[in-house]
């Protein structure tokens, strides 16, 4: 399941979250927080420099994930791979003749970046 980082307090289905709380939740619940700028997605590889809440002041963690996500994404597969292994981890909705850069951009702005990410995990496993 994917894993999130609270931007902020919220309330969700009656649950309360404080800001800085990373969970587990569906791929439903992660796209509408995620949509709506509460969270991010919580990324666990160390080559990903995530800026920690609260220690600079800004709110530019959202743009550093992405950006951090899509340069990952980019360094570990070619533009063919990527395309095979969207199909592998179900990513859909996203239209494949885009060129590599934006086909990256689409796949991270759908909140489907995980699927892809967890595959790196398995293979250092």
């Amino acid at each position: 399941m994917p894993q999130l980082e609270f931007l902020t307090h919220t309330r969700y289905q009656g649950e309360r979250f404080r800001k800085g709380d990373i969970v587990e939740l569906s791929e439903e619940d992660v796209k509408f927080l995620l949509a709506n700028g509460l969270a991010v997605a919580h990324v666990t590889f160390e080559e990903v420099a995530v800026v920690e809440p609260g220690t600079d002041g800004s709110d530019d963690k959202v743009a550093l994930d992405v950006t951090a996500t899509e340069k990952l994404i980019d360094e570990e597969w070619k533009l063919d791979e990527l395309k095979e292994d969207m199909d592998a981890v179900g990513i859909i909705g996203i239209e494949k003749t885009l060129k590599k850069s934006d086909l990256i951009k689409a796949i991270v702005e759908s909140g489907q970046a995980e699927k892809l990410l967890a595959m790196l995990e398995d293979e250092t496993e």
